[in-house]
């Protein structure tokens, strides 16, 4: 007879309990798979804090509640800054937990070594990296990862945490305001980062985040309101130095780069300084600037790595400079108001409009390095550059290319696409890109990418437009969103679905209006029918 597996159980180290006093005595007693529950309450002891985690462990608070278990570091002018809350050493999960006001040396709350590090359901609020002295680097306000390995953040937010570099004149650098991330593997979902700073004697990149030679995946992250500072500075939100760059369903809104302390301070990347190979899908980019007193490019996002976007809105990004264009001395520049492009670069279905620059590129500016390639695009401003390449795309001032067309688009609520504006089923179905990131969840990964940036179908037919674009209906319109009738079965335009609408649909199809092609595939059949009651049974 067989004996059977025995099968260790995890334990529940409770934190306060008559066993675990603190959090240091419940980590020290934990083996590997254990939990340590934490009670509601404050935990700001110096027994709670400079914890080395060597074990795979679990860390939750009981009550699932991040606001009922508080983290926080020591109070003072000159916290000691080792005053951190974690040092990890092993696979760890951290969960339901707010961390705040902690300010360690490299990492402000915590720190991972080379190791493994999931982040869930958690809060980090004014924590930073950084003291009064010293030049070396100071890397990342919340969370810093050295060495490797793999950070996985889910569902957190990131507030008020810093990168400074205050005392020391001329060298070191302020790197990562949130999280700064050396090599490895970083994955960021449904998670927000507000107000979080790098402040740098001389050189600062990536307000909320850093990421040098490290593959960063961040889908449903919104950036809003984060600076850098210093006097040669790149990312106001994100900067990725090497690795690669994927952002998916994100907001980049109001972050700021700015380059000053230096008659040649510079300043890049007002949302994204994207220094290695970058995907934007479905990413709106709005209100970024990158400002300095000699040198700024690319307000909305700077591209020196290869660059492939689809899905994407530049609108209200700034390039500003202290100094004149013109100054023959100094030689100032301030390019690329919504996008500076130094490398290659495609975008699809991209937005871009409103943009400013002191001199030059105020929507796009393509570097002498660079190249662009515009897909069903609509650029309407300032685009310069001598390697631009377009097709079915809206330029102002016009490009040659099949397809292309230069008219001012009407758009209804921001900037979508009215109903008969140009642009509209004005592109071409063999350019929409492909689903590489398989957005729909159907595991079809070069199927055409099925939805716009709102997440509307990507080819919906407008029955009052003429299919000017090229492929088989419905055809897909120029720009990030496409062209969706809010109330596409109110024919006769009361503002209720009622029986006239049927008669104004039957009388619209025996006339053989294109009106009554709710398919979109150019032709008068039954499956019309059919597309005209499933419109009326959705109701307006």
């Amino acid at each position: 007879m067989l004996a059977s597996p025995v099968v260790a159980l995890a334990d529940e180290l409770i934190v306060p309990s008559p066993a675990f006093r603190d959090i240091a005595a419940a980590v020290a007693a934990a083996a590997p798979g254990d939990e340590v529950v934490l009670l509601d309450g404050v935990f700001e002891t110096p027994a709670d804090r400079n914890i080395t985690v060597g074990v795979p462990i679990t860390i939750r608070s009981a009550s699932g509640d991040a606001s009922a278990v508080v983290l926080r570091g020591p109070e003072g002018t000159f916290p000691f800054p080792t005053d951190r809350a974690f040092i990890i050493e092993a696979a760890v999960t951290i969960q339901d937990i707010t961390f705040d006001r902690f300010w360690g040396d490299v990492g402000g709350a915590i720190v991972v070594d080379g190791a493994d590090l999931t982040v869930e359901r958690c809060v980090f609020d004014g924590n930073r990296t950084g003291d009064e002295f010293g030049c070396q680097d100071r890397l990342g306000g919340a969370i810093a990862v050295r060495g490797g390995g793999s950070l996985l953040v889910a569902d957190s937010t990131f507030t008020g945490n810093g990168a400074i570099h205050p005392g020391c004149s001329g060298t070191g650098d302020a790197r990562g305001g949130a999280i700064h991330m050396s090599g490895g593997t970083l994955k960021i979902s449904n998670s927000s980062f507000q107000a979080n700073s790098v402040s740098a004697n001389l050189s600062g990149s990536g307000g909320a985040l850093h990421a040098q030679d490290a593959d960063v995946t961040l889908t449903g992250c919104v950036f809003e309101g984060n600076s850098v500072r210093g006097v040669n500075v790149g990312g106001g939100a994100i900067e990725a130095q090497g690795g690669t760059l994927v952002i998916v369903d994100g907001v980049v809104r109001g972050n700021e780069a700015n380059g000053s302390g230096d008659d040649f301070a510079s300043a890049r990347g007002g949302g994204i300084a994207a220094r290695t190979e970058t995907d934007l899908v479905n990413v709106i980019i709005e209100g970024n600037t990158a400002t300095s007193e000699w040198g700024s490019s690319g307000g909305g996002v700077l591209a020196t790595g290869p660059l492939t976007a689809a899905n994407i809105v530049l609108t209200g990004n700034e390039v500003a400079i202290d100094l004149a264009c013109d100054d023959l001395i100094y030689e100032p520049f301030a390019i690329g108001g919504g996008l500076f492009v130094g490398a290659a670069a495609e975008l699809a279905h991209a937005t871009i409009t409103g943009n400013t620059s002191d001199c030059q590129g105020g929507d796009v500016a393509v570097g002498d390095r660079g190249s662009l390639a515009l897909r069903n695009a609509i650029v309407r401003g300032d685009i310069e550059g001598a390697s631009i390449d377009a097709l079915y795309s809206n330029v102002t001032g016009g490009l040659p290319g099949e397809g292309n067309i230069d008219a001012e688009p009407t758009y209804t609520d921001g900037l979508r696409l009215a109903s008969g504006s140009p642009g509209v089923d004005a592109g071409a179905v063999a350019l929409i890109p492909s689903d590489g990131f398989d957005l729909d969840g159907d595991g079809v990964f070069f199927e055409p990418l099925p939805f716009d940036l709102d997440g509307a179908a990507r080819q919906a037919d407008d029955p009052v437009t003429p299919d000017t674009g090229s492929g088989p209906a419905p055809i897909p319109d120029m720009g990030a969103y496409e062209f969706a009738d809010a109330c596409a079965a109110d024919l006769d335009g009361d503002g209720e679905l009622t029986i006239f609408d049927f008669l104004a649909f039957q009388n619209a199809f025996d006339a053989g209006d294109p009106l009554a092609d709710f398919d979109g595939d150019g032709e008068l059949t039954i499956f019309d029918f059919l597309a005209f009651q499933n419109a009326f049974d959705a109701g307006c």
